[in-house]
């Protein structure tokens, strides 16, 4: 049997041919308990610190030892990657929902379990294009394309050339090129995409310059009426 003792703890009580009635008292709180947190969020590429400092020992028989699981599965169960009463965990690719687990071991050898929440964020990347500003008729230009942080990768870019022309790339390419056919100023913008969104650039405004036009493509007024000048 079982009953409640007022607040202070529960008495069992069992009786069997070999001992006959015996009780035994278990104090309130005494149980060992592990306590890895309420739960806990993190932006990708971000470390937080984990803490399982509130688990709580029995009296006269205290926490020897903490041990995390930072990727929990029920499949795989249980798996050590770090000991400690803190760990520090580092956010994955988001957005998405982790399990962490905390295992506490006492010195009598007992041991208490307890699972947390993780939400990883997902964190935009910084969508920027650059090159020089001026590109040659006929000649090809070539734009590199950064982007970061960002932990979840790009599969894909949409170039706007600014002259009607629009490339579309697989991937994460580190550059760009084209070939412009007109002196004239142009616009290049640029947008970049993962799994979850797309991302555009402010743009980059270059001057396409004719090498027809005066020595090295620079701005030349050789009959002093303005005919020979550049587009621009």
């Amino acid at each position: 049997t079982m009953a409640p003792l007022g607040n202070s703890g529960v008495v069992f009580s069992a009786r069997n041919t070999a001992h006959g009635f015996e009780p035994w008292f278990a104090p309130a709180g005494a149980a060992l308990s592990a306590y890895a947190g309420r739960g806990y969020s993190v932006a990708e590429g971000q470390s937080i610190m984990l803490d399982g400092s509130a688990s709580q020992g029995v009296p006269g028989d205290s926490i020897v030892k903490y041990e995390w699981d930072l990727n929990y599965s029920y499949t795989t169960g249980f798996v050590v990657s770090t000991t400690g009463p803190t760990a520090t965990y580092m956010g994955s690719t988001g957005p998405s929902t982790k399990a962490v687990a905390l295992r506490v071991t006492s010195a009598s050898g007992d041991v208490s379990m307890d699972i947390a929440p993780v939400t990883v964020t997902h964190v935009p990347p910084v969508v920027t294009v650059s090159g020089s500003a001026n590109a040659q008729v006929g000649i090809p230009y070539t734009l590199a394309l950064s982007t970061g942080p960002d932990t979840t990768p790009i599969t894909g870019w949409r170039i706007d050339w600014g002259d009607g022309t629009v490339d579309t790339l697989t991937g994460n390419p580190a550059t760009a090129t084209h070939n412009y056919l007109l002196a004239q100023i142009r616009t290049i913008r640029a947008v970049a995409r993962d799994q979850y969104d797309a991302y555009s650039t402010g743009g980059q405004t270059i001057g396409v310059l004719d090498p027809t036009f005066g020595t090295g493509g620079q701005t030349l007024d050789t009959a002093g009426n303005g005919a020979d000048r550049q587009m621009f």
